[in-house]
């Protein structure tokens, strides 16, 4: 079957849904999706992370905490206000590309019928390859079309078989969106090291962008996109909206994927290892393995697949030995700044 006699044919093929694409429901009433997607992500981070810094604040879960309170206040070189406000600068950048690109973007018409239509017609294309294929494996192609030639004429003669409507369904609506979370992943991943990767090896660009993130030897919750306004802009808002681009998200899908991603990014940096949580299950980059990037004597890694392919991965033996010298520093230095003070109060009276 050539190309054209199979567009004339599936275009007289019944198949489901009316062909009027209908412009799309928003997720959450009264808020278009072009919104959410700005607003929801920037929500979530906050809401995440006061529920990570009230763990801090109250000793929950302080069992699987990577770094002690000492550690804390002693190690890092900025303030929280400081981590606070910084993030908020970021954010007010990354909500005003949100809106110039919303803005310039077409409100998004559905049409799932079309959608498994176009699917079916590939399934039914790439049917079309079957006998090639399997005559090179050497299978009787002429006996198994005899066999099958009613059930095909059955197919062609009344419609799309039951089977390619249901192949087609699968993959409009779960094959190709997993593909597509895969694709704007795999991007932001490769983005964001290169980027990074550049900071840590320029020793300019290390001083002027990406030290400020090293400030924060123990990392935590809000401190998470703690950036350089101008590193933050072109490895996260940037690379972000060039995955969406590249991934050919629609907006609805956005709003999972950066959500999802912003949960991500808080949980690696809240300190917390904690041993149910779904979103350090599915890969090796969890809170501990980021957490060897912020200290002073890792390799930095970052993406757990770039780092092994580059070689950038931390592999020394005595990770949890240089973690107690740390936790054992930081105690003495607290115990010394106490000694200190007490010594005053004692003087002054």
């Amino acid at each position: 079957m050539n190309f054209t006699r199979a567009i004339h044919q599936i275009v007289t093929f019944p198949v489901p849904g009316d062909g009027f694409g209908v412009q799309a429901l928003s997720l959450v009433p009264f808020i278009p999706d072009k919104i959410l997607i700005i607003i929801l992500p920037v929500a979530v981070y906050w809401l995440f992370s006061l529920i990570f810094q009230a763990c801090d604040d109250h000793g929950w879960l302080s069992k699987y905490k990577l770094h002690t309170p000492e550690e804390f206040l002693r190690r890092n070189r900025v303030p929280m206000k400081d981590v606070i406000r910084g993030v908020l600068v970021q954010h007010a950048f990354q909500i005003l590309m949100g809106i110039g690109v919303a803005y310039f973007e077409a409100d998004e018409i559905i049409d799932d019928g079309a959608g498994v239509l176009a699917w079916a017609l590939r399934v039914r294309l790439g049917k079309e390859y079957v006998p090639s294929l399997l005559a090179a494996t050497g299978i009787d192609v002429v006996a198994l079309v005899e066999k099958i030639k009613p059930f095909r004429y059955a197919a062609y003669s009344s419609g799309f078989a039951p089977w390619e409507i249901g192949l087609a369904k699968a993959l409009y609506y779960v094959v190709a969106p997993a593909f597509q979370y895969l694709f704007a992943a795999f991007f932001v991943d490769s983005w964001q090291y290169c980027i990074h990767f550049c900071m840590h090896k320029n020793r300019w660009l290390y001083r002027t962008f990406h030290y400020r993130h090293h400030q924060l030897y123990v990392p935590y919750a809000f401190g998470a996109l703690y950036n350089h306004p101008l590193e933050g802009f072109l490895e996260d808002t940037l690379g972000s909206l060039l995955a969406f681009k590249a991934a050919r998200l629609t907006v609805r899908q956005g709003v999972y994927f950066f959500t999802f991603a912003t949960l991500k990014t808080v949980d690696d940096h809240s300190g917390f290892l904690l041993p149910w949580d779904p979103l350090q299950m599915f890969t090796d980059n969890n809170a501990s393995y980021h957490d060897i990037h912020h200290q002073s004597w890792g390799m930095k890694p970052f993406f757990s697949f770039w780092d092994r392919v580059f070689g950038t991965m931390w592999k020394g033996s005595d990770t949890e030995l240089r973690y107690e010298r740390g936790r054992q520093l930081a105690k003495q230095e607290s115990l010394k700044r106490k000694k200190a003070v007490d010594d005053g109060e004692r003087m002054e009276e």
